[in-house]
């Protein structure tokens, strides 16, 4: 037996050592696919077993725990960068419903994209267009880079500036075996926290395959331009043409915008009425949500620009239109009347649809949609204290959602986009009364009674009195007085944060 062992004993190693050898080669070869899912998988590993082995009665040692394994999670999906990135981005979404260490940590992950070798994107565009001939000159230096994608000016030969969207070439490679990682670190969250996080799995997955098709990025810019032009926005909001002609399903060229970014506030400041460019883009957003029935779900600063047209009007350009949602007719119907329900604080009706949507706390609920102070209930919730913070949240959750199978998807990415729209209101200085101009848009078109439209347009008017207050008071303390004073997304903030520790949630907005 043991000089068959010993015979047979190369043959082993030698066939180990060539599936080695044919595993590494894969791995190089294909942007380290085996090499990321491995580290993903020894990551997710290390977090289980260090909850497993944690007392959870020990807050000390619970806040250690939290720590050493959100820094784990944070340098594994940092090194493994592509739709890691974007993986990290849609639990950094989710932020509220993790630790503090979590919350703080993967927030980083909005500011992390490194841009691709200028040869491995020329190789690609060979191989896209089978041809060193592409139909448009770029320059090799890369405007801007995101998680799925970079980009670069060029011309067409009439020309004419273009922006080339150019794929980053590993994601081809990577996008399924990401998403197979991203599941199961979902379930793994799932089974450590107690909390249904795989819900969100299949839906968010499928909207992170569609943005990586820029062929139906196109489709969605000009069926967005289509519905201005219709409402007589075309003037105000515009959406850069595409040219279908040289473009791919992984590279998109579209007109070039000579704008500046809504991330360089100065600037904006400086050249733009702060005020109209705000209001039109909550506007436009709001009629998305309530009108359109489909919503751009990434408008962060760097998507926005606004520019002067050639008659001196400024004019809002939005950009990257990779994510978008549709809204069921129904839903976006009873998400109307929610709105109109939470500004006049009609009770009856608000638990009616929260829950047809397997929602049973009505004040959070009323809070996280509208991302203003919201008790729809007579009493407010007891304070709780920091180990109820803790120990409770997987009961908290429970008494939130009682029927996962009836709770609307569409809800996820629409929470995001709003809490977008309010955070650049709040980068500004809250210079607009977000809230009104939703709530309008809301009601705009809606069958009320005259009781109804009485109670909304008091509403309207009460919030536009405290909107004026605070706007004077910033205006007394800082323009005047040169003293910070906080606007009224600031002062919502506070109380939304207030309101959630009441419950039993501590998050960083």
């Amino acid at each position: 037996m043991f000089a068959t062992a010993r015979r047979q004993w190369p043959k082993v190693a030698t066939a180990t050592v060539a599936l080695g050898a044919g595993v590494y080669a894969y791995d190089r070869t294909h942007y380290s696919v085996v090499s990321r899912a491995v580290r993903a998988m020894w990551t997710l590993s290390f977090v289980a077993y260090k909850y497993t082995r944690c007392n959870y009665a020990d807050m000390k040692e619970m806040e250690q725990v939290h720590e050493q394994c959100a820094e784990s999670l944070l340098q594994m999906l940092q090194k493994n960068k592509g739709l890691f990135i974007k993986i990290g981005q849609a639990i950094a979404n989710q932020g509220p419903l993790f630790p503090m260490a979590y919350q703080k940590r993967f927030a980083q992950l909005y500011d992390a994209a490194p841009a691709d070798d200028w040869k491995e994107i020329e190789a690609m565009l060979n191989r896209v267009y089978g041809t060193s001939n592409w139909g448009f000159t770029i320059d090799s230096d890369a405007v801007a880079s995101a998680s799925i994608a970079q980009v670069y000016k060029g011309h067409l030969p009439t020309g004419e500036a273009v922006a080339v969207k150019v794929q980053h070439p590993s994601i081809e490679y990577q996008l399924h075996a990401d998403l197979w990682v991203y599941q199961n670190i979902s379930k793994v969250y799932s089974w450590v926290f107690g909390l249904p996080f795989s819900m969100f799995t299949k839906y968010i997955s499928s909207q992170m395959v569609q943005e990586t098709d820029f062929g139906r990025e196109a489709a969605n810019g000009e069926r967005l331009l289509a519905a201005l032009i219709a409402d007589g926005f075309n003037n105000r909001v515009h959406v850069p043409k595409v040219y279908p002609q040289v473009s791919k399903k992984q590279v998109l060229v579209t007109e070039w915008i000579d704008g500046t970014s809504l991330t360089e506030t100065e600037k904006i400041s400086a050249n733009f009425n702060t005020h109209d460019v705000l209001h039109t883009f909550l506007d436009v957003f709001g009629r998305q949500i309530f009108r359109y029935g489909f919503v751009h779900c990434d408008p962060h600063p760097g998507n926005l620009m606004v520019r002067r047209t050639k008659w001196g009007q400024q004019q809002l350009v939005i950009l990257d239109h990779g994510l978008y949602i549709d809204l069921p007719r129904d839903f976006e119907q009873q998400y109307s009347r929610l709105w109109q329900y939470m500004f006049t604080q009609d009770t009856t009706h608000l638990k009616e649809i929260a829950q047809s949507w397997g929602i049973d706390s009505v004040d959070i609920f009323a809070s996280l949609v509208s991302l203003k102070p919201t008790y729809m209930t007579s009493n407010p919730p007891p304070k709780a204290t920091q180990l109820d913070d803790d120990r409770d949240i997987q009961t908290l959750l429970g008494q939130f959602l009682k029927d996962e199978s009836k709770f609307p998807l569409q809800l996820i990415f629409l929470t995001r986009t709003m809490r977008m729209m309010q955070n650049m209101n709040k980068q500004y200085g809250s210079p607009v009364n977000r809230i009104n101009v939703l709530t309008r848009s809301a009601v705009a078109g809606a069958n009320l009674g005259w009781s109804q439209r009485l109670r909304v347009s008091f509403a309207l008017w009460v919030s536009d009195i405290v909107f004026l207050f605070v706007r004077f008071k910033q205006w007394l303390l800082g323009d005047l007085w040169g003293r910070p004073s906080l606007g009224i997304e600031d002062y919502m903030e506070l109380f939304i944060k207030n309101t959630a520790k009441q419950h039993g949630i501590d998050f960083d907005l």
